[in-house]
């Protein structure tokens, strides 16, 4: 399934908010990494950073690289992001900017998680 592409939001700051936030895979305090979500991405490019989640470095290889069934990898990934986004909104740190791009950023991403939903 193919969907336009848009110029993704970048924010260094956000990232390193993200990386400051526990592990979302494992629940442990840092070090964290803020991992993008793999869904809709091209050959080593990167998806808009309001769709990142704080990850640690093992987590982030074996998500990445674990043999994770496409499907689980996104359902995975929609609820880091949600998560992250909770947390973020939660510490006053998910800024105007963050919120405008993941409202686009994330329509793909829930049209492929929540398809078995819809209606026909």
């Amino acid at each position: 399934m193919m969907f336009p592409k848009i110029r993704p939001w970048r924010s260094e700051k956000h990232r390193r908010n993200v990386a400051s936030l526990p592990c979302v895979v494992t629940g442990r305090p840092g070090p964290s990494q803020c991992g993008h979500a793999n869904f809709n991405k091209g050959m080593s490019t990167k998806v808009c950073d309001s769709l990142t989640f704080p990850i640690s470095p093992d987590a982030h290889r074996d998500h990445d690289q674990g043999g994770i069934a496409k499907q689980d990898r996104w359902r995975r990934e929609w609820e880091y992001v949600d998560a992250t986004r909770a947390m973020l909104i939660q510490r006053n740190q998910w800024p105007t900017e963050a919120e405008q791009a993941y409202q686009i950023a994330i329509q793909p991403l829930a049209r492929v998680v929540h398809a078995d939903k819809e209606v026909a």
